[in-house]
């Protein structure tokens, strides 16, 4: 649980017992949420069989109604797809960083009078933060580790020396204290 997002997680190695052990824990927290005065939105509630076996769809329910049988879940800001490949995370990450540019086009586009200070600035403020959300978790991705090395070769033979500053990342405000990862 984290705010008002809650995600209740069964495991099995039989799929009919892990639906059967998720049911009876919505039926519980939907008697204490009725119980308490609180209200269930359902309509945000999926179902997502997380797994790298074909599954049969076993109905769940929330209060008589059907909770729908997804391929993904949004939680936290994380796409969990149901096989964990991140395939799906990461191609609404670059639709995100994508919408995200061309809103901010006019600021950094090359008719911008901004200097690339301020451009760089706003990349590292705005851009960077979408794609970093959660690395710790898909940053293994395959498809991520392919964009990165490929980038990271485009930016060391840069012409620009601030894109070859964009690899210096010693300057990151670290608000825990630990060492960053290899």
């Amino acid at each position: 649980m984290f705010s008002d997002d809650t995600a209740i997680l069964s495991t099995s190695k039989n799929q009919l017992t892990a639906t059967d052990n998720l049911q009876a824990s919505i039926n519980n927290i939907f008697a204490r949420t009725r119980r308490w005065k609180i209200k269930i939105n359902g309509d945000k509630s999926v179902h997502v069989n997380y797994t790298l076996r074909k599954t049969e769809n076993i109905p769940i329910l929330l209060s008589q109604t059907l909770i729908p049988q997804k391929d993904s879940a949004k939680y936290l800001g994380m796409h969990l797809d149901s096989r964990l490949n991140w395939k799906h995370h990461v191609r609404q990450k670059k639709i995100q960083v994508k919408e995200k540019i061309r809103k901010l086009y006019w600021l950094v586009g090359p008719h911008s009078e901004l200097t690339i200070e301020n451009k760089r600035l706003l990349y590292v403020a705005i851009i960077k933060p979408i794609w970093t959300y959660g690395i710790q978790l898909w940053g293994c991705a395959k498809e991520i580790q392919k964009f990165a090395r490929k980038h990271e070769r485009r930016l060391e033979d840069h012409i620009n020396p601030m894109a070859i500053e964009l690899l210096d990342n010693s300057k990151d405000i670290r608000r825990l204290k630990r060492l960053k990862p290899v």
